[in-house]
């Protein structure tokens, strides 16, 4: 697994999944279910509390994302990839409150590190790293003995 900060990388994650698939075409599935429940389980809970959490505005005044903003937060899982996002067609002020603005008084004030997602994911990337590490030998170890 190569290491960028903040995000993890399975070097060969497409030939890892096809190898998995020829073993059993419930894998995949497996791994997603399994990478959706890790995600859940690490980021999303912190997410949601940086969400609630309140900042200052421009303007000097309290702000904080919203019980919706706070609810749009989900993983969104691949096979090949796994996401923490945020926002929607209902909550269009999200990315505001994650990058801040110069314009917008009524957003925090603009940074490049991000609010909530971004500095969630650098903080529980190891953790992540580890325990998906885990995932996938515990997967090729169950497999593997039954092919074997």
């Amino acid at each position: 697994m190569a290491r960028e900060p903040g995000f993890v990388r399975v070097d060969g994650a497409k030939e890892l999944i096809r190898a998995f698939r020829e073993l059993d075409r419930a894998i995949p599935r497996e791994l997603r279910a399994a990478t959706k429940k890790l995600v859940e389980e690490t980021v999303i809970p912190k997410a949601r509390m940086r969400g609630q959490q309140v900042r200052t505005n421009l303007k000097g005044n309290p702000t904080r994302l919203g019980s919706r903003g706070v609810a749009s937060i989900r993983p969104e899982v691949r096979q090949d990839r796994v996401a923490v996002v945020m926002g929607g067609a209902r909550v269009p002020y999200a990315g505001g409150h994650e990058w801040g603005s110069k314009r917008y008084r009524q957003f925090p004030p603009s940074t490049k590190d991000g609010y909530i997602l971004y500095p969630t994911v650098k903080e529980e990337a190891r953790r992540f790293a580890e325990e998906y590490g885990q995932l996938l030998q515990d997967l090729a170890d169950r497999y593997l003995k039954g092919a074997a």
